[in-house]
């Protein structure tokens, strides 16, 4: 956010002046004694909006550059003067020093004028901070928005970087010694000039997609990753701020959590009002905000922080709608207040949050939309009553000077009213009507605000429900889920009207949905030349608009450099966003059904993507990517990264939005295997043939060793790491099912999977052991039950995980260890901690086996996902217990930490999308400290919210009523399967 100083502006003239004798400081006293004196000083941070002082309220100054500045106006030695701001266009704040005092004998030349502004965008790992003002200056921080920032040492996490330059800088949160998914704040400090607080949150990654990261490799300095993924981004549930310009998140924007969406990472936030001082009032269904219990309505301060005073007296429900007016908050929707009262309309201190006594009107259905207007406070929805006077039809008006509703105006619409706007004598309704007052409507209206009556001529036509409109320029902008008008003119959930007469406007933007139906469009806004657009649309007129984009309010065109890719339950599925709106000091908020921002504007990471092994921030400069995006094995070797997977394309460079919606996406041929450049990402030429649907591959000196799904190769294969010719020698040393995982120790390729015979007929029940040099099997054949998902070696023992229960004919619960005395035809070892569901993944520090899968116990013991197991005795480790809401599929060890990927979004109860970093210790979260969400319940009496109930088809879609909430599947023919293919097995 652009913020200003908190310098006390003080100074007046002095008590005991002589008005009669003294200067006229407005110019019009004569001239000037012989012994005058002027008033100059300095000035910084003005940037190109000039600002205006004031010297003891008489002449006026326009300082409109950084450097000196001096009024005309001369003092008498002795005479009293203070500078004042008068003006400053704007949202910004600027502060003044040594603006008062009194003349003594010589020019005053010290007087400051400091504009000094602070911004901060998040990123992943680091925020990126930039200033108005002094070009080198000292950045404090602290996770406390209200630090004594002179004393910082003492905040909690505070930490300051001097001599930081050049108007910018970025901040690695690793180097900086910052905590990572915490909220931080920031201020610019030089020569004792501070600036406002900033904040921002350095993100931890999360990965989007099907599966998160699914296998790990380091080398030189990169951990890469791999897996069924389309980018790397930051979680951001129930909305955020963005950029007015760049689209970059703003801010430190709160997480929004529900239980009611059945985990706590989740919340929606469906409506934003501006505070006016840089902050936000934010309602929607949400119970806790940062962890501080906040049901369903909040305010954030212009630092992103939680307003903890602001504590609103309600216990729950929904929050549809929020207008400040006269100092009041209007709230709206269905909710019930702390006398467990169901309410659809009140009014709040701004302040407080306390419910305003004397406006507490009974309403017998829920308020979906609300608009101030004239003095007046529009209300739509589902009602028919209002403080017992019947004959509503889904819309009435209060009078503001007395909170009376107006009895008289009693529009009769047929159906939800979901959105209003006005201009004039003319209210406009929106929603799933098609009727006012017995009259045929196209789902918008045009209704007198003092009669009520309908206007006849002003008549849309649209074919299906509208959601949101907006006024500009008299022109009336329209959203919802619709293709025609009456005219049978074509128009796709996008349209405009003249506001005077209804005439159809030229202005048409299409926008589609992910399988390339009309949008539902619920969010417009207008700022600065740019209708901003929200909903569940994926493309605007061919070009990819990720739920939220800005559009040209002449042509419809979308500005392309405004493409903000926002994502919902740690997969790419159906984002449903319900609220955009222009703040102050460049911000837009964003909210609904959202939890991240994929980082894509630039450059999507698919299938593929590599960070700094230390730091953790992503390496935007390696640009491996494969499409689709199913990536399930990497191996480093002959300097080249091996990835292998099920896709048949490969490349580096820039993969962004733009290139998603090409017909053939660039790169080269590759048949499920691709090599890059370990430096740079580069692709190489390495492209072997003939291997399909690729699980495991694994290398030695000489070859690739590749798994696979499909009976190409009888799903056992090797290629040349030079020349990627196929090893004939293994010709004859398959298998009849899948190879899930590959194991090079003493000279032996082990190999696991779902299979039960070589290519033979030979018994081989999920494990096996080849000789490369002669490509035979040996005889090992330990008859596991079921299939075998991950080998690993640890002091020459090999241990197993799977979906087995016994093997040898002994109980093994889906974890099993060979001796490797027996080498090369291991024996079954008595080590046998019991899991009580699958094990997809193994990775060895010290004496401990880490485990990853989709269990819920270890030996009786509460494990869910990731565990700790001794290597010698199979005991489990009760001091290492982090829990996950989903399967692991991945595990690296290094360094003290346990890097899990797969297919979560909560770990340890904190929000973290396909990957997490965990301290080999403790389990703990590593630098993560943001706040733990506990469950809220919603009152029994409520009813469930009905943003989550499929009975309001329209909160969901009209042409999908399944719960939000439910798993989200590939459709055919969507953006979706283009990315991702078709369903893999895993």
């Amino acid at each position: 956010m652009l913020l200003a100083t908190t310098l006390t502006l003080v100074g007046c003239l002095a008590d005991d002046m002589d008005t009669d004798e003294g200067p006229d400081f407005g110019g019009n006293g004569g001239p000037p004694s012989a012994d005058t004196y002027s008033v100059s000083g300095q000035a910084v941070g003005i940037g190109d909006t000039p600002v205006q002082l004031s010297l003891s309220g008489g002449e006026n100054l326009t300082v409109d550059a950084d450097g000196g500045f001096e009024f005309q106006t001369e003092l008498e030695d002795g005479d009293s003067y203070s500078v004042s701001i008068s003006d400053v266009p704007g949202d910004r704040q600027c502060g003044l020093a040594n603006s008062d005092g009194s003349v003594d004998g010589q020019d005053v030349d010290d007087v400051q004028l400091d504009c000094t502004m602070i911004s901060a965008t998040a990123d992943i790992m680091q925020v990126h901070l930039a200033w108005t003002g002094p070009s080198t200056v000292d950045l404090v921080y602290s996770t406390d928005p209200d630090c004594d920032w002179g004393n910082y040492a003492s905040c909690d996490d505070g930490g300051r970087i001097s001599g930081a330059s050049g108007h910018e800088s970025t901040l690695v949160a690793v180097e900086e010694g910052m905590v990572v998914d915490a909220p931080l704040y920031f201020v610019v400090e030089s020569e004792a000039v501070r600036s406002e607080v900033a904040g921002a949150r350095a993100a931890a990654p999360s990965f989007w997609g099907f599966g998160g990261a699914r296998e790990f490799a380091e080398a030189d300095g990169r951990l890469y990753m791999v897996g069924d993924i389309v980018g790397v981004g930051m979680a951001t549930p129930g909305g955020l701020t963005v950029d007015r310009d760049t689209a970059a998140p703003r801010g430190s924007m709160p997480r929004f959590t529900a239980e009611e969406f059945g985990a706590p990472d989740q919340g929606v936030v469906a409506t934003a009002e501006p505070d006016g001082a840089g902050g936000w009032y934010l309602g929607g269904l949400f119970s806790e905000v940062d962890g501080v219990e906040r049901p369903s309505v909040a305010h954030v301060n212009a630092d992103g922080s939680l307003n903890e005073s602001f504590d609103p007296e309600i216990l729950g429900g929904e929050i549809l709608g929020l207008s400040l007016v006269d100092g009041r908050l209007y709230v709206a929707g269905e909710f019930e207040d702390q006398s467990s009262t169901v309410r659809a309309l009140a009014a709040m201190d701004p302040e407080t949050g306390e419910l305003v006594g004397d406006f507490s009107p009974m309403l017998d259905g829920a308020v979906l939309a609300m608009l101030e207007h004239d003095g007046h406070l529009y209300i739509g929805g589902e009602f028919n009553e209002i403080e017992g006077i019947s004959g509503f039809g889904n819309l009435a008006v209060f009078d503001l000077s007395s909170d009376e509703v107006v009895s008289d105006w009693q529009p009769q619409a047929s159906d939800s009213v979901w959105t209003l706007a006005a201009q004039g004598d003319s209210v406009f309704a929106g929603g799933e009507f098609d009727e006012i007052d017995g009259q045929s409507v196209g789902h918008v209206a045009a209704i007198d605000t003092v009669s009520g009556n309908l206007n006849p001529s002003w008549d849309a036509g649209l074919d299906g429900p509208v959601l949101a409109l907006e006024i500009h320029d008299d022109t009336l902008y329209v959203g919802g889920q619709f293709t025609e008008t009456s005219q049978a003119i074509e128009r796709t959930s996008l349209a405009a009207f003249d506001v005077a007469d209804g005439g159809l406007s030229d202005w048409a933007p299409e926008a589609l949905d992910d399988p390339g139906d009309p949008a539902l469009i619920r969010g417009l806004s207008y700022q600065d030349g740019r209708i901003y657009v929200a909903g569940n649309m994926v493309v605007v007129d061919d070009d990819l608009a990720m739920h939220a984009a800005a559009l040209d309010p002449v042509d419809g065109s979308p500005d392309v450099d405004w493409r903000p890719w926002l994502t919902e339950y740690g997969s790419f599925g159906e984002v449903d966003l319900w609220e955009i709106t222009p703040g102050h000091n460049g911000e837009v908020f964003i909210g609904g059904l959202v939890d991240g921002y994929l980082d894509g504007s630039d450059h999507l990471h698919v299938g593929v993507a590599a960070f700094d092994a230390e730091t953790g921030v992503v390496d935007r400069d390696w640009t491996g990517y494969v499409f689709p995006a199913g990536v399930d094995a990497v191996e480093t070797a002959n300097s080249r990264l091996y990835i292998g997977g099920d896709f048949g394309v490969a490349g580096s460079g820039p993969f962004d939005l733009a290139t998603v919606l090409s017909a053939t996406p660039p790169g080269e041929p590759r048949d499920n295997l691709a090599a890059y450049d370990l430096s740079d990402g580069g692709l190489d030429g390495w492209a072997p043939d003939g291997a399909s649907n690729v699980n495991a591959i694994v290398a030695d000196d000489s070859y690739l060793y590749v798994g696979m799904n499909d009976f190409s190769a009888d799903h056992l294969s090797a290629f040349d790491l030079e020349t990627g010719q196929e090893h004939a020698g293994l010709d004859g040393a398959g298998f009849n099912g899948q190879v899930r995982d590959l194991l090079l120790h003493n000279g032996y390729l082990y190999i696991g999977g779902a299979f039960s015979e070589d290519a033979s007929g030979e018994d081989r029940d999920h494990l096996a052991a080849l000789n490369p040099s002669t490509g035979n099997l040996n005889n090992w054949d330990p008859s596991v039950d079921s299939p075998v998902n991950v080998l690993i070696e640890h002091n020459g023992d090999i241990y197993i995980g799977g979906d087995f229960t016994e093997a040898n004919g002994d109980d093994r619960d889906f974890l099993a260890a060979f001796s490797a005395e027996d080498t090369p035809d291991p024996t079954l070892r008595s080590w046998a901690p019991s899991a009580s569901d699958s094990v997809y993944a193994l990775s060895v520090d010290g004496d401990r086996i880490f485990v990853g899968g989709d269990f819920t116990e270890i030996d009786g013991n509460e494990q869910s996902g990731l565990a700790a197991v001794n290597a010698s005795n199979g005991n489990l480790d009760l001091g290492w217990r982090p829990t996950v809401n989903g399967p692991v599929f991945g595990l690296h060890v290094e360094a003290g930490a346990v890097r899990a990927g797969g297919e979560f979004t909560l770990v340890n109860e904190q929000l973290r999308s396909g990957i997490a970093l965990l301290d080999a210790i403790s389990g703990d979260l590593v630098l993560g400290s943001g706040s733990s969400y506990e469950s809220y319940q919603e009152p029994q009496s409520m009813k469930r919210a009905s943003l989550l109930s499929s009975d309001r088809r329209i909160l969901s879609s009209p042409q999908d009523e399944r719960e939000l909430g439910d798993d989200v599947d590939v459709k055919q023919g969507s953006l979706l399967e283009k990315l991702m293919g078709t369903e893999r097995n895993h």
